[in-house]
């Protein structure tokens, strides 16, 4: 496997955070954010795969058609793709979002004068602090050494899970390295927070590769 290799954050990549992420800044609930109703979805079926008897998850599986295909979603995984900003410009803010479990990761960038880009990981172990945080995290890759390295750490209003995200040097590092099967392990003080193992690598990257060409 290719080394995704992250770097410290820039000002212009928490710029870009900001610019994706409007509530973190606002503490309210952003005009346009995609990401929230896929939060919403994940944390809906997570709770009740957690607190439901299969008898219940069954009902609700035929009677609910958008409950069903998120269960499909919770159980097989899968990727979306959307912009991650309002007024994204053509090969700019282009976001593939791979969830699975409770496992989530968003792969995004560039934006503005950021020409790097982020991911960022959600689950139900990460921290949940009132105000974003550095947090030292250790990120495990299949097959590759661990590096570690300083995150940003944060929970939106509304949202179920934390989230951490690492910044990567460019978009084109984050493609390179991305494989057709991939594992992430996130690890704070030697405890697992999250975890993550995605399939259809290359398919993602492709359709990323072709929205960040959109503008050349």
């Amino acid at each position: 496997m290719t080394q995704i290799y992250l770097t410290r954050f820039s000002a212009s990549a928490l710029l870009m955070l900001a610019l994706t992420c409007p509530a973190l800044a606002s503490q309210s609930p952003a005009p346009f954010d995609p990401m929230q109703s896929l939060l919403s979805e994940a944390a809906s079926v997570s709770t009740a795969v957690a607190q439901q008897p299969s008898e219940e998850i069954e009902k609700r599986k035929k009677s609910d058609p958008k409950f069903k295909a998120a269960y499909e979603h919770y159980i097989n995984g899968g990727w979306e793709y959307f912009d991650d900003h309002a007024e994204a410009a053509p090969g700019e803010d282009c976001a593939a979002f791979f969830w699975k479990g409770d496992g989530m990761v968003r792969l995004s960038g560039p934006g503005g004068d950021y020409k790097g880009a982020l991911m960022t990981f959600w689950g139900a172990s990460i921290p949940t602090p009132d105000k974003s945080q550095k947090v030292k995290v250790t990120l495990k890759q299949s097959g590759e050494a661990p590096q570690s390295v300083h995150a940003f750490n944060y929970k939106l209003p509304g949202d179920t899970f934390g989230s951490i995200v690492f910044a990567v040097p460019t978009i084109e590092a984050l493609l390179d390295g991305m494989e057709d099967v991939a594992s992430f392990n996130l690890e704070i003080d030697g405890t697992s927070v999250a975890k993550v193992e995605w399939h259809g690598g290359m398919a993602a990257r492709d359709r990323l590769r072709k929205c960040v060409n959109a503008k050349k």
